[in-house]
């Protein structure tokens, strides 16, 4: 497997950002993929350098929605990528708004 296969896509859920500030960093990966092909892949597209990789599988599940009908959803491989203290994945970093100065008009006072 090449290494541009082994990531799939960013996991951004509410949970997986509360470790960013600690390295934490969470992605769906190939099921076929190790945890030293993800650090491999992570070093190589991100430039990162990985300290842990934990792998959890996500099953798959099954819903019903309004209609009544079952929705299967499927699972897949989940790996968290720690990496170093003071490096950051790109991907992640929200964009800086400016902030906007109101000019505020004073009145005159006769």
């Amino acid at each position: 497997m090449e290494l541009s296969q082994v990531i799939i896509k960013p996991i951004v859920t509410e949970k997986s950002l509360k470790g960013h500030p600690f390295g934490q960093y969470s992605f769906q990966v190939h099921n076929d993929s190790t945890k030293t092909t993800i650090a491999k892949a992570a070093k190589v597209h991100f430039g990162v350098d990985v300290i842990k990789v934990t792998i959890s599988i996500i099953k798959p599940s099954s819903k019903v929605n309004n209609k009544r009908k079952t929705i299967i959803i499927s699972g897949y491989k989940k790996a968290i990528i720690f990496v170093q203290k003071g490096q950051t994945i790109s991907i992640f970093e929200e964009p800086k708004e400016e902030k906007k100065v109101k000019k505020v008009k004073k009145l005159a006072t006769k």
